[in-house]
């Protein structure tokens, strides 16, 4: 068992025994080591005053609590161990340290706050006087009224509560001014002093010779310039004051001046007077019209609008008088200057603007005519028309009020009118009579030939516009036919002459073949169904009149055919018999009708006398007509029959 009291490396002996109590030994070093730092508190945060001096100690008592160490504490120690003006404001960290017997070592840290508790010391002067001076100021600073001032950490700042007087403070002297010293530290001490402000300096004028300016009235104070420290309270001149009669002259002035202290000063002085203020002017801005000749000439009266000075304006002028038509549409700029008596001069610019108000002159010819083009129109120029034309400045532009022309003109006298322009836009016009003409003939291009178709009445119209492919003229044109109604009397090809005429009465011609045709059908009336007998010969001829009851066409019928016209005894029986007309230009109907052919004559026959006849083997015996008759006849024919 080892203890604090063995930390000084102890030797130990070792005996080693055996069973029959023989023994060994050696000896062995113990190094006792203590590695348990010691257990220190504090006593918590400073606060520390300084009084009356720069610096202030700090012990380990003031921060050490209570300290133990299972050895024992060897020393205690601090790392600040003193605080100053310098640390005022701040905390200041400060550490204690503790060693045991073994060098182990415990720390712990406190926190400072110094604070300055002492006020500066000050000794100032009870009174003061100052004079205001010629500046009419006076200044009093820290140095001329404190003894002395002093402080444990050091003076900041030394301030006066008023530390500028002036004439104001004369009459209410003395004054009572406070003297503030503070501290680095924010500490201040005062103390108070009583200040006498005086005024010992006279008023002051001038006394030379010295310019007045005459002012914007014309007059000005003869009262000479004059100042004083606290300021003039009174001063008189004889004259008073000075006007423009006496400019550049030299007058004799009496003057006195007492200052707000009572301080008098008197005497005499010579003021020169003299105007320096330009006179006014104003400008007018005017127009003004060129003459017959183009020339206007200006004045400055006419510039001026208003004109004054405060003496008088002498005289006037302008840069610049003429104007012309060069000007005209510019406002110009001119310079008006005016001169009072002492040649003060003052200007002004006015705009002047050169205006025409003369009209030009024009003169039209009285009649102009103009062809129309293949096209239908026509175009008139100024030229044309313009006989003469004139202007003071210049003509810039002419035109005309109607310069195309198309045929809706011709033929009529066109009033056209012709104006003329100047640069400012005054205008004159005459009036010239334009005759527009067309001498352009129309074309017509016939299509050769046209087929013109009779109606049922026999009639057929050709129109106009049948005949050509193609009419044109320059202004249009209307189409005629020498011939347009056609009847059964023209069948045919008829000739017909095409003409188109234009407004201006201008013809073209060409000619169209009419090829008159007739193209109806006539139509056929057939007789009801009749019946005919052949005659004794056996035929019978079948007439149209028979057939039909009538014909009709538009021109006229040329003939009625029938597809029979005869029968025989083979006929007998019904027939449809067809018959068709025929007109004059070919054209055909056909129509039908039943006849019945019919024979009604009797047969004759004639039996002979007597007839013998023998029977064959088989006892029959047969005979025929050829043994029994004599004779037979018929229109046609006939058939004998025996009735055994």
């Amino acid at each position: 068992v080892f203890t604090c009291s063995d930390l000084a490396d102890p030797t130990i002996l070792l005996t080693a025994t055996d069973p029959s109590g023989n023994t060994g030994t050696d000896t062995l070093v113990v190094t006792v080591t203590d590695s348990i730092a010691p257990i220190i508190t504090n006593k918590g945060n400073l606060s520390l005053n300084l009084n009356g001096t720069s610096t202030i100690g700090v012990s380990v008592s003031q921060v050490l609590d209570a300290s133990s160490d299972n050895c024992g504490v060897s020393t205690s120690w601090l790392d600040v161990t003193s605080l100053s003006c310098g640390d005022i404001g701040s905390v200041v960290p400060i550490t204690l340290s503790t060693n045991d017997t073994s060098g182990n070592t415990a720390t712990t840290t406190v926190h400072a706050t110094v604070t300055d508790v002492s006020a500066p010391s000050l000794s100032v002067h009870s009174t003061y006087s100052v004079e205001v001076g010629i500046t009419g100021q006076a200044i009093v600073s820290a140095s001329d009224v404190v003894i002395s001032s002093s402080d444990n950490c050091g003076i900041a700042s030394t301030n006066l509560s008023q530390t500028l007087f002036t004439c104001d403070d004369t009459a209410s002297s003395p004054h009572i001014i406070t003297v503030t010293v503070t501290d680095t530290n924010g500490l201040s001490t005062s103390a108070n002093v009583s200040v006498t402000v005086r005024d010992s300096e006279r008023p002051n004028f001038v006394s030379t010779p010295y310019t007045r300016e005459l002012n914007e009235n014309g007059t000005v104070s003869a009262v000479p310039f004059n100042n004083d420290t606290c300021g003039v309270a009174l001063i008189v001149s004889d004259p008073s004051s000075v006007t423009c009669s006496s400019v550049d002259t030299n007058v004799t002035v009496t003057v006195s001046a007492v200052d707000v202290n009572g301080v008098a000063r008197y005497g005499t002085t010579t003021v020169a007077v003299v105007d320096v203020i330009v006179p006014t002017v104003t400008a007018s801005n005017i127009s003004v019209a060129v003459n017959s000749s183009g020339m206007y000439t200006i004045t400055a009266d006419e510039l001026t609008a208003n004109s004054n000075d405060n003496c008088e304006v002498t005289s006037s002028s302008l840069d610049r008088e003429q104007f012309s038509c060069a000007d005209l549409g510019t406002q110009v700029a001119v310079l008006l200057r005016v001169y009072d008596q002492s040649n003060n001069t003052a200007s002004a610019t006015g705009y002047v603007t050169a205006i025409d108000t003369t009209a030009p002159s024009v003169e039209a010819h009285a009649s102009v005519t103009v062809n129309l083009t293949s096209g239908g129109t026509a175009s008139l120029a100024v030229s044309d028309v313009e006989s003469t034309s004139a202007d003071n400045c210049a003509v810039t532009s002419k035109w005309l009020n109607q310069t195309s022309f198309n045929c809706s003109h011709a033929l009529l006298s066109n009033a056209v009118l012709l104006t003329v322009e100047d640069l400012s836009g005054n205008n004159a016009s005459d009036t010239a009579s334009v005759v527009v003409a067309d001498v352009t003939n129309p074309t017509v291009t016939s299509v050769g030939a046209v087929v013109v178709e009779l109606d049922v009445t026999g009639s057929g119209t050709l129109a106009v516009n049948e005949t050509y492919s193609g009419a044109t003229d320059n202004c249009g044109v209307t189409v005629i036919l020498s011939q347009s109604s056609f009847n059964c009397t023209h069948l045919g090809n008829q000739t017909v002459t095409i003409t188109a005429t234009d407004p201006s009465g201008n013809t073209g011609t060409d000619t169209v073949i009419a090829i008159v045709q007739d193209s109806v059908l006539p139509t056929i009336t057939m007789a009801s169904d009749f019946t005919v007998t052949l005659n004794n010969s056996g035929l019978y001829a079948l007439t149209v009149d028979e057939a039909v009851n009538g014909t009709w066409d538009n021109c006229a019928v040329a003939g009625v055919t029938l597809n029979v016209t005869s029968f025989n005894c083979n006929d007998v029986g019904v027939h449809v018999v067809s018959a068709t007309v025929v007109d004059t230009s070919g054209n055909s109907a056909t129509d039908v009708v039943t006849v019945t052919v019919v024979d009604t004559e009797d047969p004759v026959v004639s039996a002979v006398a007597s007839l013998e006849v023998f029977l064959n083997a088989s006892g029959i015996v047969v005979i025929d007509d050829s043994n029994a008759t004599d004779s037979t006849s018929d229109n046609c024919g006939s058939v004998v029959t025996l009735n055994q």
